[in-house]
């Protein structure tokens, strides 16, 4: 379904229905709701406030963290969601409250780096649906700090792959600028500047070691 199709369904009112829908619990409609929300949002990112006014983003969270869908259909799931939190404070905010960060943060701890039975694509995403959550985000990236991020992410640096560790740079980068502003307006309580700052060695040492990545 290319943009001049999902365009043309648009034009006609479709989106309330498939708005609608979300809130339906058939196990039957999910793949076809993930695909078409997929599609939609590919073509018009300005459908994510709706999304989030009407709690959507619950829907596609739900089906991401399911291990019954293949990864493939998840790695959709990611997409939306990374389009979801895309410059939109209300989305990170929504999805950080409902636990976005962990359930991405779980399932790429639970993958084995270099696996051949690992789902790149479902990776890439997960790293991307990531960073644009922690984007600009001091308490997006303080609760990804808290969750081992770095830890979980560094590996994905020497994934065969170049969309998977491209991605995983672009996540650990996202935490890098973590000052001490950001510290304090989320509370001192929530944030130790000396852990900050371990945190934020660790990441830079992750990736220096692959700066020549792409070099010739």
């Amino acid at each position: 379904m290319g943009p001049w199709a999902v365009d043309l369904a648009l034009s006609v009112g479709i989106f309330p229905y498939v708005l609608k829908l979300l809130q339906t619990t058939t196990p039957e409609l999910r793949q076809i709701l993930v695909f078409i929300w997929t599609k939609i949002l590919a073509l018009d990112k300005s459908c994510q406030v709706d999304l989030v006014k009407d709690g959507g983003h619950i829907y596609f969270m739900k089906f991401l963290d399911s291990l019954e869908a293949y990864p493939e259909q998840r790695a959709m799931a990611a997409f939306v969601l990374a389009v979801i939190v895309d410059g939109h404070r209300r989305g990170q905010e929504a999805c950080i409250e409902d636990g976005l960060s962990h359930v991405c943060l779980k399932h790429l701890e639970s993958s084995s780096p270099n696996d051949s039975q690992t789902e790149p694509l479902f990776l890439q995403w997960l790293c991307l649906c990531l960073g644009k959550l922690w984007e600009e985000f001091p308490e997006g990236k303080i609760i990804g700090l808290q969750g081992h991020a770095t830890s979980i992410l560094a590996p994905l640096l020497s994934e065969p792959q170049p969309e998977v560790r491209a991605s995983a740079v672009f996540a650990l980068g996202t935490l890098v600028d973590v000052g001490f502003d950001s510290c304090r307006s989320v509370g001192d309580e929530e944030c130790d500047d000396d852990d900050k700052f371990r945190a934020e060695v660790s990441i830079v040492r992750s990736l220096l070691s692959v700066a020549s990545d792409g070099s010739p």
